[in-house]
């Protein structure tokens, strides 16, 4: 298996001076005549900021921007985003799409691949370059769930919407591309990039992926049996109310519901599950701790002291669950003493301002060496531009050539120039996106064209700082990034006399543009990371992750409007009892 490591922040300064070189783990093929011997193991030296050295009998393919590549990854990226509208609406988390996309897309065009031949459109050989189109398409399709499980559901609950979720559509879309001489790491790109290249690097590759396949295929299937069976024995295999089932023993007379009312049972959910196996356990730790803190010590000091109070669930029919209380009450805010979950959210909520802020601020050496790389390429540019028109600036070209001979051990872009991203293409969207977001957001959400471009030129900003913080810790700031936009654009907007409702509104969007924006910049960036060192020509992604992107923008907003159908509660602020428990939207 294919090995990476997250750099800590403090070494950025190492990282843009020298190149990294680590040493990976990889199956390597012995051959003996006819014999192969899998499970040899050998280290290799692998600089990870310059293309890989792929097999020697990979079959290299001009085009690896296939029909089946890029329908695979669909296909694939719409699965991924239907568990992230589920998962976030759940936990708060959604995770990329690559690795999935990458795993199950070289067992399906592998199989493709051999079984029709040389067939058009399903044969043909099969590559790393276009291993790496499937997973491309596939982080395209799975995104944009974000907005989803946040800012959309929120203003709803807060009313500030009228229509239902099926008159409510549209997606804003920001791509931000950069260049990669930045020396990051890109922890999550890089281990999809090795993933791609261990399983086509001959038979132990080919092994290798199968085993890979078979226990993904194992997980799928066994959550899916398991999910399906807990319908119809719930307290058997989903929830397990410890203390419900202590009451029931006592007779009806313990004092075990009270514990039960906070919420202090286990639920057997796959998705769950897979969530704490992906974040790790400082992660998992810390979540449970912040749960012990709230739901069992914070919570019931609050009630016992009388800050806040509970709704009885239930009544003289039935007194044997008496004790039984419900916590999550949001509302008659301010008419009447709030819940334990209300007043619990604005600290919770501070404490995740607070540190993404001050990720923000330890991740200074990330955002300065970034602003420096950015601004040496504006003067090149400006400098070419004045050199082709027969002009000169001694300060432009004194910081251009600065920037030549100051960047030691600079990699130089294997792409042809035929096979790069063109300036007018991103460039031409990115005004069209700008020009169609003052339209919707005006005509939609009511928003100003001002307040629209200082959303868009946060949503730019927060997209930078993403992918720089996002690079070395392989964590995405879209909390800091959501709230530092929010209270922006909540200072410009408190002067302008508006009605409350629709400051909330244009507050949540401003936050949803930015964070939105964030987050497909980090995810597409990734994409190019996986892409170049796979040898994978950008333009193909490029075409790759549109492809997959448009799919997304009709995808997302119905997965949520099946979600609200199917659960009301999603929408409404003042439900007690909801299967979703929708933090990120409380926050």
């Amino acid at each position: 298996m294919a090995s990476t490591e997250a750099r800590p922040a403090g070494f950025v300064g190492l990282m843009a001076q020298t190149p990294g070189v680590e040493k990976v783990t990889t199956l390597v093929d012995e051959k003996d005549d006819a014999k192969i011997d899998v499970g040899s193991v050998a280290e290799e030296d692998i600089d990870l900021y310059v293309p890989l050295k792929l097999d020697g009998s990979v079959t290299h393919r001009d085009n690896p921007l296939t029909a089946r590549a890029v329908l695979v990854g669909i296909i694939l990226g719409c699965l991924v985003n239907a568990s992230n509208l589920y998962l976030g609406l759940k936990t708060g988390f959604t995770f990329p799409a690559s690795m999935f996309g990458a795993i199950f897309g070289y067992g399906i065009v592998n199989i493709l691949s051999k079984t029709f031949g040389n067939v058009p459109i399903l044969g043909g050989s099969f590559g790393p370059q276009e291993n790496s189109i499937i997973q491309a398409a596939a982080t395209g399709a799975g995104g944009i769930a974000g907005i989803f499980v946040a800012g959309i559901p929120a203003m709803y609950q807060l009313k500030t919407i009228e229509m239902t979720p099926k008159d409510s559509y549209g997606s804003l879309i920001t791509i931000t591309l950069v260049g990669r001489e930045l020396k990051l790491l890109f922890p999550t790109p890089t281990a999809v990039a090795l993933t791609i290249k261990s399983m086509h690097a001959g038979v132990a590759g080919a092994r290798e992926a199968l085993s890979k396949l078979k226990a993904l295929a194992l997980a799928f299937f066994a959550s899916l049996v398991q999910r399906v069976a807990s319908y119809y024995a719930v307290g058997i295999l989903y929830d397990w109310h410890f203390f419900t089932w202590i009451h029931i023993w006592s007779g009806y007379t313990s004092w075990a519901m009270h514990i039960e009312s906070w919420g202090w049972w286990f639920e057997w959910t796959p998705a769950f599950i897979g969530s704490g196996i992906l974040i790790g356990m400082n992660s998992a730790l810390s979540m449970f701790g912040g749960a012990v803190i709230a739901w069992a010590i914070i919570g019931p000091i609050l009630v016992a002291i009388g800050e806040c109070i509970g709704a009885p669930q239930w009544d003289e029919t039935t007194p044997e669950w008496h004790g039984y209380y419900s916590y999550a009450k949001l509302s008659n805010l301010g008419h009447e003493t709030p819940s334990p979950r209300y007043w619990l959210l604005w600290p919770g909520v501070m404490m995740m301002v607070c540190t993404s802020m001050a990720e923000l601020v330890v991740q200074y050496k990330v955002i300065g060496h970034a602003c420096k790389t950015v601004w040496h390429k504006s003067c090149v540019t400006i400098n070419d531009i004045l050199v082709k028109r027969g002009k000169h600036s001694r300060y432009f070209s004194e910081k251009a050539a600065n920037e030549i001979k100051g960047v030691e051990n600079m990699v130089p872009d294997p792409a042809r120039p035929e096979d790069q991203v063109q300036i007018w293409m991103w460039s031409s969207g990115l005004i069209l996106t700008i020009v169609g977001a003052i339209l919707i957001f005006h005509y939609q959400w009511g928003m100003t064209a001002g307040l629209t471009i200082l959303a868009c030129v946060l949503g730019f900003m927060f997209s930078f700082l993403a992918i720089q913080i996002g690079a070395v810790t392989d964590q995405t700031p879209l909390t800091a990034a959501s709230k530092a936009s929010q209270l922006v654009l909540g200072g410009v907007t408190s002067g302008q006399g508006l009605a409350i409702k629709d400051a909330q509104r244009i507050n949540l969007v401003a936050g949803g543009l930015a964070s939105g924006g964030a987050d497909v910049a980090m995810t597409l960036t990734s994409d190019f990371r996986t892409g170049f060192l796979l040898g994978t020509p950008p333009i193909k992604q490029w075409y790759a992750q549109a492809l997959g992107t448009l799919i997304s923008v009709f995808l997302a907003p119905g997965m949520f409007v099946l979600f609200t159908s199917a659960y009301p509660c999603i929408l409404d602020g003042e439900a007690e009892h909801c299967a979703f428990g929708v933090p990120s939207v409380a926050a």
